[in-house]
């Protein structure tokens, strides 16, 4: 960092004795005097910069950030307004052909910054290099206000595909947040079973990152598909048990024996019986192989209490014990499964 963007930071100002070659300064990251402003909200020096000393605002830096990338990822209303409306800043400038200003302000939750670049004509439809819409971005950070907002402006937004076929609902569901979902899919009409390329569902994405109340809510209010499988032919137990998702998979498992009293119901919750199935593809692997190899020592004893077979072999003849002796975290895998196996 130079010594002027330490002054500008500290001080919102330039020094009182300041040369044109310091006002023109650059840190090793491209950062020029006006993104310093910009990013710290220092609408009256970004004026200065621009009016007296002819700085550019359409600068970019070394990440191809611009001023108004800065102020919209900080919320800095002010300097937004100034730079669109006075220093003709394009409001869909892309970040080295990747994020919008409009994309970081929706990745800071700053609803004040979204409604302003919306005002200006911020486009919901622009994709970042990965097919990411601020609606996918917005997903992720949880914001249910700012959902609806966006939802209000464009009541499609939400029928978009990243480039891995991934949709907002896949997004909300994976950070955890319950209330998007139910958005998405009870208001939206999203489809609880959407596949993304790799055939992973939203479902999927909750029971690997372990969110509870969003498994729940996709398994017994909206009905997603618990017997359905990726491209690889893994089922929930595999991804949860690849993942060490003790808890949802605690929650599936205990469920269908709650729904094991009703006969009727049985074939629709019986999760159980796929404990020993192995995935369709490659590996012929069970979840408890697929435990084992990633040495998810309580997933085991899990899947082992609800009568997963310690002694089934994938395609290439390996027992789970086989798979966690040669896995790189392994030894607690080791010491639970040979318990099991030792005859009591």
């Amino acid at each position: 960092m130079t010594e002027i963007h330490k002054y500008i930071i500290e001080n919102g100002a330039l020094p009182l004795t300041c040369s044109p070659s310091q006002v023109t300064a650059v840190n090793r990251n491209g950062d020029t005097c006006t993104h310093v402003s910009a990013r710290h909200g220092h609408v009256g020096l970004l004026r200065e910069l621009h009016v007296r000393y002819g700085l550019s605002l359409k600068v970019t830096n070394n990440e191809g950030k611009t001023p108004l990338h800065d102020a919209a990822q900080n919320g800095h209303n002010d300097c937004i307004e100034y730079l669109i409306s006075e220093g003709n800043c394009c409001v869909d400038t892309l970040k080295r052909g990747d994020w919008t200003p409009l994309m970081l302000a929706c990745s800071k939750n700053h609803m004040k910054s979204i409604k302003l670049l919306i005002s200006f004509g911020a486009s919901l439809q622009l994709c970042n290099k990965d097919g990411w819409t601020a609606f996918h971005i917005t997903s992720r950070e949880g914001s249910s206000e700012i959902v609806r907002y966006l939802l209000e402006i464009n009541g499609n937004c939400w029928k978009t595909l990243s480039s891995n076929g991934r949709t907002p609902l896949h997004t909300a569901a994976l950070h955890g947040h319950t209330e998007i979902v139910k958005i998405l899919c009870i208001e939206c009409g999203a489809d609880v079973n959407s596949k993304d390329s790799c055939g992973v569902t939203p479902l999927m994405d909750s029971v690997r990152a372990n969110h509870i109340s969003v498994t729940k809510l996709l398994v017994e209010e909206l009905m997603a598909d618990i017997f359905i499988e990726d491209v690889l032919g893994r089922s929930l137990l595999h991804h949860g048990a690849q993942a060490g998702s003790v808890d949802v998979l605690s929650y599936l498992l205990q469920r269908q024996d709650e729904k094991e009293q009703e006969a009727e119901l049985r074939d629709k919750y019986d999760i159980k019986k796929c404990i020993n199935k192995p995935n369709s593809g490659s590996g012929r692997m069970t979840p408890l192989h697929y435990a084992a190899k990633e040495g998810q020592g309580m997933v085991i004893k899990l899947l082992l209490r609800f009568g997963a077979d310690i002694s089934a072999r994938d395609s290439h003849g390996r027992t789970a014990l086989d798979i966690a002796s040669n896995a790189r975290n392994g030894s607690k895998a080791v010491e639970i499964l040979l318990e099991h196996s030792t005859p009591h």
